[in-house]
């Protein structure tokens, strides 16, 4: 199985409640839908939350992250996860929310295609 495409779509939600910290309110959050499709028409979805203040990733910077890492990911096998994090590593420093976004999609990919929730993957044994 190979990575044959990587797209990436912004998304605002807004919150049931405001969320509030020392400096602010927030009733929204801007979040990064990432969907990888395989060769073998199997799509893994993942998701990228970042916040500023917490991870220094705002959503423009993770959608070029992920455009930086298309490339290198393209044609590499979803089941080979460290593989792909010892890429995206060597490729940019920290940037953890957009290789959250890549390491969730290669989860569900992998979890497709053994037919398993990603909670048996992970070696858990209860929903």
């Amino acid at each position: 199985m190979k990575i044959t495409d990587i797209k990436a779509e912004k998304v605002r939600i807004e919150l049931t409640a405001p969320f509030r910290v020392a400096f602010a309110e927030i009733n929204y959050s801007e979040n990064l839908l990432l969907k990888i499709r395989t060769d073998e028409g199997i799509d893994g979805y993942g998701e990228a939350a970042p916040m500023p203040f917490v991870t220094g990733e705002t959503i423009d910077s993770v959608i070029s992250v992920i455009n930086l890492l298309r490339p290198g990911l393209i044609g590499m096998n979803p089941m080979d996860i460290e593989k792909i994090h010892e890429r995206m590593d060597s490729c940019i420093y920290g940037n953890s929310s957009a290789k959250c976004a890549v390491d969730l999609s290669m989860y569900d990919l992998m979890g497709k295609f053994m037919g398993q929730p990603v909670y048996k993957l992970l070696g858990g044994y209860s929903n």
